[in-house]
């Protein structure tokens, strides 16, 4: 299963809050996606900017996604 994720809304984000805590928030998106990918056999990459690429391979996948 191949998952990309972006964020929606970075610019109005950016603006409002500033890019430090724009970057910051790309950062926990990334740890979390981190938390849900399985060691052994999926793969999480940050693409760029605000997008994100995971691929499940692990036959356990849905359950880590529903945590």
């Amino acid at each position: 299963m191949k998952v990309r994720l972006t964020e929606q809304r970075p610019k109005p984000y950016n603006d409002v809050y500033g890019y430090a805590r724009g970057d910051s928030m790309i950062r926990m998106l990334g740890e979390l996606l981190l938390g849900i990918a399985g060691p052994q056999l999926d793969f999480m990459g940050h693409i760029g900017g605000d997008d994100f690429m995971v691929l499940f391979r692990s036959p356990y996948w849905k359950n880590r996604c529903q945590r």
